[in-house]
C-alpha cells in the first residue's frame, strides 16, 4: 500500500525538469517571488538541504575507496554498501510517505531529518570509519539508516513538502526546486579542496550546513504562514486498490519493467559506484589532482542537466517521446562505452559531463510514456511501482555482483559487461516499447 504523498513525490521528480519554465518568467514576476516569505524559506530549505548533501555525497565512492584520504574498500564490499543503502532507502520514502500523508503542509517531518543531518560530521567521523572494516555489515546497515534517513530518503520528503508549501502559499514549486541544484553545484567547488585538505572537513561542513538547516527550519516563520494551511490532497486518495492491480496483468507494463530494470539500475552502478574511482585511477596515471578536478566537473555537470532540462521539451516534441527514451539509452551507451577508450583526463573528463545530458532526456518521457499508455488515474502508482523501485530493487541485486566482478578482473571488463546489457536493453526498448499515439 502506498500514501498520497509517495504518489505526490514521484510526480514531484518530474517537475524538477521542468524548470524551464522558469527561465521564461518575467523579471516583475521573479521579484514578486522574493516578496513572498514562505518562498524564500523553502528556497532556503532546498538550497541547504542539497549542499549540506552534496558537500560530502559527491566524494562519498571515492572515500570509501581511498586508501590514502578514506577508508580503502574493496569494490565488492562498496558494492554492498550501495545495496544496503538502495534497500533502506526503499523502506524510509514509504515510512516517510506514510506519515507525511497525515501530517499535510507541515515541516515536522523536514525539522527531525535536518536534525539528524546535524550529526553527519560526528556519525562518520567517530562511529562509521572507525568501525566500517571491522563489523563491516552491522556498521552498514546502521549507516544505511543514517545515510537514508537524512539524506537519500529524505530528498524526496523535501520536495514534496516544498511542493506542497508552493500550492498553499502560491509560489512556483520549480523555482524554488531550482535553488536546490544551485546549492549543489556551488558546493560541489569546494568538495575536492576539502576532500583534499582533510577527508573529515566534507563531513564536518555538512553537519555545518545541516546546523543551518535546522535553524532555518525552525527559527524562521514567515509571516504569510503563521495563517492556518489548507490540507489540499485530502479530497482525493492514490492509495493503489483492485483497479491498480489489474496493471500487473498488462504486457506492455512487465516490459517497461524488463526495460528499466536492465538499464538504470546498472547505469547508476557505473556512475555512482565505479566511476569516481575510475576517474581518480585515470587522473593518476595523468599525475594530475583527481579529486580536485572531479568536484568542479560535479558543479558543472549540474549546469549542464539545467541547461539541458531547458531544451529536453522541445527535443520531445521534435522527437517523440519512445524514441527521446531510446536516446537516452543511447546516450548511456556513449558514455559507458566512452569509458573503455578513455585513457587520459580530458577524454575521462567529456565521459563525465555526458551524464548531465543524459538524466533530463530519460526522466521527463519516461513519466510522459506512462501517461500516455497507461490509465492517467494510475500513472503516479504505475511510476513508482514501474520505475522508482525497480531501479532500487535492481541496485540491491546487482551493486554486490558487478563490484565482485570489477574486484576480480578490471575496471574495462565491468564496463564492457555494463555496455552490452544496457545496448541489448536498448534494442529490446527500440522493438517493444510502444509508439507514441
Amino acid at each position: 500500500m502506498y500514501c498520497k504523498c509517495c504518489s505526490k513525490y514521484i510526480k514531484l521528480k518530474v517537475n524538477v525538469y521542468l524548470i524551464s519554465y522558469c527561465a521564461t518568467r518575467s523579471e516583475d514576476t521573479v521579484l514578486k517571488s522574493f516578496k513572498n516569505q514562505s518562498y524564500i524559506k523553502n528556497a532556503l530549505i532546498m538550497f541547504l538541504f542539497f549542499a549540506s548533501w552534496g558537500i560530502w555525497w559527491s566524494f562519498f565512492q571515492i572515500w570509501l575507496s581511498s586508501k590514502a584520504h578514506g577508508i580503502g574498500l574493496s569494490n565488492t564490499q562498496i558494492g554492498i554498501i550501495f545495496s544496503i543503502n538502495s534497500f533502506t532507502t526503499l523502506l524510509f520514502n514509504l515510512i516517510y510517505g506514510l506519515i507525511q500523508d497525515k501530517l499535510g503542509v507541515s515541516r515536522i517531518l523536514l525539522l527531525i531529518c535536518s536534525f539528524i543531518s546535524i550529526f553527519t560530521g560526528p556519525f562518520f567521523v567517530y562511529f562509521y570509519a572507525p568501525f566500517l572494516e571491522e563489523h563491516f555489515y552491522i556498521v552498514g546497515f546502521i549507516g544505511s539508516l543514517f545515510i537514508s534517513s537524512a539524506f537519500l530518503a529524505a530528498m524526496g520528503l523535501y520536495e514534496a513538502v516544498v511542493e506542497k508549501f508552493s500550492r498553499t502559499y502560491n509560489f512556483n514549486y520549480g523555482e524554488s526546486r531550482a535553488w536546490g541544484s544551485l546549492g549543489y553545484a556551488i558546493i560541489s567547488l569546494f568538495s575536492g579542496y576539502l576532500f583534499l585538505t582533510d577527508a573529515s572537513l566534507i563531513f564536518w561542513c555538512g553537519s555545518f550546513l545541516g546546523l543551518l538547516l535546522f535553524l532555518i527550519i525552525i527559527l524562521y516563520k514567515p509571516n504569510i504562514e503563521k495563517v492556518s494551511s489548507t490540507h489540499l490532497y485530502s479530497h482525493y486518495s492514490t492509495f493503489p486498490n483492485i483497479k491498480t492491480a489489474s496493471v500487473f496483468e498488462q504486457s506492455k507494463f512487465w516490459i517497461l519493467v524488463i526495460v528499466i530494470l536492465f538499464t538504470c539500475p546498472f547505469y547508476l552502478i557505473y556512475e555512482q559506484q565505479l566511476f569516481p574511482s575510475f576517474y581518480i585511477h585515470i587522473s593518476n596515471l595523468s599525475h594530475i589532482n583527481g579529486e580536485h578536478v572531479y568536484s568542479i566537473l560535479n558543479s558543472v555537470q549540474v549546469f549542464i542537466e539545467v541547461l539541458t532540462m531547458i531544451v529536453a521539451p522541445r527535443i520531445i516534441t521534435k522527437l517523440g517521446i519512445k524514441q527521446t527514451i531510446i536516446l537516452s539509452f543511447i546516450i548511456m551507451n556513449i558514455r559507458v562505452g566512452g569509458s573503455l577508450f578513455a585513457h587520459d583526463i580530458v577524454s575521462i573528463s567529456i565521459v563525465k559531463l555526458i551524464h548531465g545530458i543524459q538524466i533530463p532526456l530519460f526522466v521527463l518521457p519516461i513519466f510522459q510514456y506512462i501517461t500516455l499508455h497507461f490509465n492517467t488515474k494510475f500513472s503516479a502508482t504505475i511510476y513508482l511501482l514501474g520505475y522508482l523501485m525497480v531501479v532500487k530493487i535492481g541496485q540491491i541485486i546487482f551493486s554486490t555482483p558487478i563490484g565482485s566482478f570489477q574486484d576480480n578482473t578490471n575496471f574495462n571488463l565491468t564496463f564492457l559487461l555494463i555496455f552490452v546489457v544496457i545496448l541489448i536493453t536498448t534494442i529490446f526498448a527500440k522493438f517493444t516499447l510502444r509508439t507514441d499515439t
